[in-house]
Formats: structure tokens, C-alpha cells, sequence
């Protein structure tokens, strides 16, 4: 995950067409990537997620991305909606102190015994953020020049520190680099080449309309320069070209990231490269840093 988004941040940053637009691995391909690497491995997921990068690379050179936007946004809102649902059930869990299920039922069905047994430092913590969170719009103009989320985070990180909180922390373990890897080309254990085409087909779909309808939303949000769809499928190919060259996730053009680089002033395509910059730097230099926030902060 982190691959991916150094990866979307410096590649599709500097090839892509929508320069505000933030890339890297996104919720909308979750469930789709889960059962790819439950059913043909991770080394084989990497080579489905370099093969949908190529398709995509031929998508932009057709010129015919405008076309991706036929399908009717609520077909992609729906399934961001699903998929946001599973993910909030997964952090209540987080955020009471316990740990995450394997399904969304599973989820559902464990919450009230999660609440039974919560960490009190865990849900403090928690309480923390989303109060600074709803509170920071209410702040002088002044104080919200640094983003809220930002702010969220170093203070209940500072909070935890001083406080010598027991809450879990954000663990990162091995050298950032000793997670490149080359996807295999041995071919799939079950010799299943269909179910391996039918998977690049589905990432590179997934891939190119949520990124499309995402450069489309980021569009509304500013008044500099639109975006080249043709030109953005280039980017988003080629980050999944190298992302699944060097063992990352696939990567996707990301309305939540985007719309807080937007919020946060930015006026260039640097922006985004700085994202990839930022946490190549934090990942590989400052771990121990990032080993001091607690997982309720996020």
C-alpha cells in the first residue's frame, strides 16, 4: 500500500492529466483485490495489477476515455458506498481497542461484544480526534491554514506520548524497501489464464472509471486548468505499470485525497508528486515516527 502510493503520487502526478488529482491505492478496489490475492497469490496479483496498467495505457492512447464516462455515476457511487460501509464497520472495531473480522456481517455481529470489551485509551483517543474534527471549521481562518485531519492526528499522538497511553500503536516492521518484489511469470498455480484476463479487465475498469470520475469531481472543486482524461488513463497506467512492477497495491485516482489537496491550497501538479515525495520520505527515513501514532487516530 505504501509502494502505491509513493508510486501514484511521483507517477501519475507528473504523467497524469488532472494535476490536482491524488493517486494511489484506493477503497474502491478493496474487495476486488481481496479475492484476487486470495485466489491467485500476491506475486500473481502484482502481474494482474502491471497487465491492467498496460490496458490502461492502451485505453488513453485510443482516446476514447470520455467513453468510460457513460456509466452512470450512481453505479460507482453505489459500490464506493458499499465499500465505505465495510471499512467504517472494520474501524469501529479499531477504534474500540479490538481488532477487525474478516466480513462485514462478521463485523456487525461482533460490535456489541467489541463495546462490552472496549480500551478505554482507545476510545479516548478516538473521541479526541473526531471532536477536533468536527470542531476545527469552527476556527479562526488563522488556525485552519493547517488541515484538520493533520492537526487530529499530532494532537492525540502528542496526547498518547505524554500521557504514556497503553492505546496499540501503528506498527511498521522491516525495511520499506525490502517490500519490492517482481511479479511472478510463472502463470497461476491452477492454470486459470482466463480468470487471470478476466482480473486485469476488472482492475484496469475499476481503475479507469473511478480515476475518471474522480478528475471529473476534483474539476468542480477549483478553477485552474481541467483535465485531459486521454491524458490522465497515460498516468494511471503507468503508475500501475511500475506499481505492479515493484510489489504495490493498484492504483486509482483518489477523491478523498484529492479534495484535501484542493482544501489545502494546492495550485499544481506538485502537489500531488509531493504526496508520493512525502511518504517515500516518512516510510523509509521516519518509521519510528509513525510508530508513535495510535491506531484510533485513524
Amino acid at each position: 500500500g505504501l509502494l502505491a502510493a509513493v508510486v501514484g503520487g511521483i507517477v501519475a502526478g507528473a504523467i497524469g492529466g488532472s494535476p490536482l488529482q491524488v493517486s494511489g491505492p484506493a477503497a474502491g478496489l478493496t474487495v476486488v483485490v481481496a479475492e484476487i490475492v486470495n485466489k491467485f497469490g500476491w506475486e500473481m496479483t502484482c502481474l494482474i495489477t502491471l497487465g491492467a496498467g498496460v490496458l490502461q495505457i492502451l485505453f488513453g492512447l485510443s482516446r476514447r476515455a470520455r467513453a468510460a464516462l457513460a456509466i452512470a455515476p450512481v453505479v460507482v457511487h453505489a459500490m464506493l458506498a458499499g465499500i465505505g460501509v465495510t471499512i467504517a464497520l472494520q474501524q469501529f472495531h479499531i477504534l474500540l481497542g479490538g481488532a477487525a473480522q474478516s466480513s462485514a456481517w462478521q463485523n456487525l455481529t461482533e460490535l456489541p461484544r467489541s463495546v462490552l470489551n472496549h480500551h478505554l485509551s482507545d476510545v479516548v483517543i478516538g473521541a479526541v480526534v473526531i471532536a477536533l474534527l468536527v470542531l476545527w471549521p469552527k476556527l479562526p481562518a488563522k488556525a485552519r491554514v493547517v488541515p484538520g485531519a493533520l492537526a487530529a492526528i499530532t494532537v492525540a499522538t502528542v496526547f498518547a506520548v505524554v500521557t504514556d497511553s497503553p492505546a496499540e500503536r501503528i506498527i511498521l516492521t522491516g525495511d520499506f524497501f525490502q517490500a519490492l518484489s517482481l511479479p511472478t511469470l510463472t502463470g497461476p498455480a491452477n492454470g486459470d489464464w482466463p480468470g487471470v484476463i478476466f482480473s486485469v479487465l476488472t482492475v484496469a475498469l475499476i481503475a479507469s472509471v473511478e480515476s475518471l470520475l474522480s478528475a471529473v469531481a476534483v474539476d468542480k472543486l477549483h478553477s485552474g486548468p481541467r483535465t485531459n482524461l486521454d491524458r490522465e488513463l497515460l498516468g494511471q497506467g503507468s503508475a500501475n505499470v511500475v506499481s505492479g512492477f515493484l510489489g504495490g497495491l493498484p492504483v486509482t485516482g483518489v477523491i478523498v485525497r484529492s479534495s484535501t489537496n484542493v482544501a489545502a491550497g494546492a495550485r499544481t501538479r506538485s502537489s500531488a508528486i509531493l504526496h508520493g515525495v512525502w511518504i517515500l520520505l516518512f516510510a523509509s527515513l521516519f518509521s519510528n515516527l509513525i510508530e508513535l501514532v495510535p491506531k484510533a487516530a485513524l
